[in-house]
């Protein structure tokens, strides 16, 4: 059984208020050990070899204490950041140092990255912007997850008299979109990262073109 997020948190909205505010308080002095943030990414998932960046949400009752967090790790490439509404604002923004800790803050479009997904969704074709996701569904992607994916839908809304579009769930009693959130992070991680994608296809084929360069004849002319 692969164990979610939202599975812990099932479990601690199950337990008793004394017992869940010791499990938090443990679980913040252990996320915040350097050690643990180095192993975590290969203890929970082996494939995973190295991680370019993190993102930690700053939205919440703790906004100060994610600050300082980030603030210290920021050499690390953890990252606070802060979602906000509204097609007038970009999918990513430079950081911006305008808080009490001085921590540099990524605001992130969500409603642009929200609409940059579904795109991606919509691509048929092995390709640019086309989205993989691993078949066996013991690795998370389930239908479950894929439900929590497409939970929202873009409406129009008049306000002032003018036309704006939103996200709204397609089932009010359907809450569940943290994949979307997390897919709409990952997109805006991956803009900032801004990696070379390598094709490995491509490389594997240029390789086997490849061969070495001979000696080369340089022809005396005719004498």
């Amino acid at each position: 059984m692969t164990l979610k997020p939202e599975h812990i948190v099932e479990e601690l909205n199950r337990t008793p208020k004394l017992k869940r505010d010791l499990i938090m308080k443990m679980m913040e002095v252990m996320l915040d050990s350097e050690a643990f943030l180095e192993a975590y990414p290969t203890l929970y998932d082996p494939c995973i070899a190295d991680v370019d960046l993190e993102y930690r949400d700053t939205g919440g009752h703790h906004t100060d204490s994610v600050y300082r967090f980030c603030l210290d790790r920021f050499y690390r490439h953890v990252y606070a950041i802060k979602g906000r509404g509204g097609t007038e604002t970009p999918f990513v923004s430079k950081p911006s140092t305008g808080n009490r800790v001085g921590v540099p803050l990524y605001t992130i479009g969500v409603d642009n990255g929200k609409t940059m997904v579904y795109q991606r969704l919509n691509v048929q074709t092995e390709g640019p912007n086309y989205c993989h996701f691993p078949l066996n569904e013991a690795a998370g992607y389930d239908e479950v997850y894929f439900k929590g994916l497409t939970a929202e839908k873009q409406v129009v809304r008049w306000k002032k008299g003018r036309p704006t579009t939103a996200w709204e769930l397609k089932d009010p009693n359907y809450h569940r979109n943290e994949p979307l959130d997390c897919r709409d992070y990952a997109l805006a991680a991956l803009e900032i990262a801004n990696p070379v994608l390598e094709n490995p296809e491509e490389e594997t084929e240029m390789q086997a073109t490849q061969r070495p360069a001979g000696r080369r004849i340089v022809s005396g002319g005719i004498g």
